[in-house]
């Protein structure tokens, strides 16, 4: 799921943002 660094659960919690 693509994930900003700013907003790490703006979709899904499967990648958390490194």
């Amino acid at each position: 799921a693509p994930v900003s660094v700013t907003t790490p659960y703006v979709e899904d919690i499967s990648e958390p943002p490194l």
